[in-house]
């Protein structure tokens, strides 16, 4: 049987940095109860995307007012930027899948030396006369609950085994469709995994993920080959 060639996804905020950026700029800009919209997506009454749409329209600040308060204040949780130069250096796609705001990704890659290294797929953000307006990616495959799912959904049926790693509600789907998962100890996303049978390994670091690439590799001769174009382009 021949292997399929391996991907890896990785949720950004809370995944791939140690706070959530987005809740940074909602906490400290957002004019509303932007919070409230946060217990309607709990409880069921709203989308990811509906609910992000109306919170980050509550925020006026410019783009400079919101990188200058990121920055200094998402550092990588450890082991990223390795996993990064492993995943280069054995042909493993890497991709950021994000619905968080696409300059504070940028931002933190790029101090952290890694803009450019990494495949980015979030929503684009526009400032508006108010607030900012979000642009999600498009769905393609019917069925998916979010854009996460949508990607996992997209690589398997291009034929690729799935790797993700995410820490919150909205990579629920994304998880449950995945080859294997990895959560964040201590996340929303461990706890719904858990409640609901689905298999994944907790982690602190990106050290366990880049052990488990590296044991696929060793297992697999094949496991160099071309970087794959994203699903969606």
């Amino acid at each position: 049987m021949v292997a399929r060639p391996t991907v890896l996804l990785c949720d950004f905020d809370g995944t791939v940095t140690a706070i959530d950026t987005g809740v940074l700029v909602l906490e400290k800009f957002a004019r509303g109860d932007w919070r409230a919209l946060d217990e309607l997506y709990d409880r069921g009454g709203a989308t990811v995307e509906e609910v992000l749409t109306r919170q980050f329209a509550m925020v006026g600040a410019k783009k400079w007012e919101i990188l200058t308060a990121v920055e200094g204040k998402a550092p990588l949780r450890r082991g990223f930027a390795r996993l990064v130069r492993f995943c280069d250096q054995e042909g493993i796609p890497l991709t950021i899948v994000s619905y968080g705001l696409d300059f504070c990704i940028g931002s933190v890659l790029g101090k952290a030396g890694l803009r450019g290294k990494v495949e980015v797929v979030s929503p684009l953000a526009r400032f508006a006369k108010g607030g900012i307006v979000l642009d999600y990616p498009k769905r393609t495959i019917s069925g998916s609950v979010n854009m996460k799912d949508d990607i996992v959904l997209q690589h398997k049926k291009s034929g690729h085994k799935v790797v993700f790693v995410g820490d919150g509600t909205s990579d629920f789907p994304a998880a449950r469709e995945a080859d294997e998962c990895f959560v964040v100890r201590g996340s929303r996303l461990e706890e719904m995994c858990r409640a609901e049978g689905v298999r994944s390994l907790s982690i602190l670091s990106f050290g366990p993920v880049e052990d488990a690439l590296r044991e696929s590799c060793r297992e697999d001769d094949t496991h160099l080959h071309p970087r794959p174009g994203h699903p969606t382009s």
